[in-house]
């Protein structure tokens, strides 16, 4: 993303005293070069998503504790980083057997408009969705400490 913060003075200079040798994508290839972005952690999203979906739908949750969270992160793991996803991940990219051009990279001028455009869309309604539940959030304990201050209702007894 060719953040200065990546690469400071101080890094570099320890990577050339200590003889150690930085390899870096190019900036802004990362979405099309990296291994884990390309083929893992967009399955692991989805599988993640479907999961807490369907446990709100039919399993009658209605949110996601520590123990839930790591429960549906397990087993979206497991459905997501499989050893195919793992290796499609590092052929898409061209760099597992690596080969002359990553498979993106094939793509016409136009297709890879339509895909940044399609994940800056996917990528907006994540953000407006994880906005819309914190501000759901924070306006129901809003609610519930203006109903516990009118009439007297102490929620910290009360199972959540």
């Amino acid at each position: 993303d060719n953040h200065g913060s990546h690469l400071t003075g101080k890094f570099l200079r320890f990577a050339i005293d200590h003889k150690i040798i930085i390899l870096c994508f190019p900036p802004h290839t990362t979405h099309l070069l990296q291994p884990l972005d390309v083929g893992l952690f967009s399955p692991l999203q989805t599988h993640y998503t479907k999961l807490v979906a369907a446990a709100v739908r039919f399993g009658g949750i209605r949110g996601v504790d520590k123990a839930l969270f790591l429960e549906y992160y397990h087993k979206a793991q497991e459905l997501a980083f499989t050893k195919d996803n793992i290796e499609r991940a590092w052929a898409n990219t061209g760099l597992h057997p690596l080969t002359s051009v990553p498979a993106k990279l094939n793509l016409t001028e136009e297709q890879l408009i339509e895909e940044a455009v399609a994940a800056q869309d996917a990528h907006d309604e994540r953000e407006y969705m994880k906005s819309r539940a914190l501000t759901s959030a924070k306006a129901t304990r809003k609610a519930k400490a203006l109903h516990k201050e009118l009439h007297g209702v102490d929620y910290s007894l009360l199972p959540t």
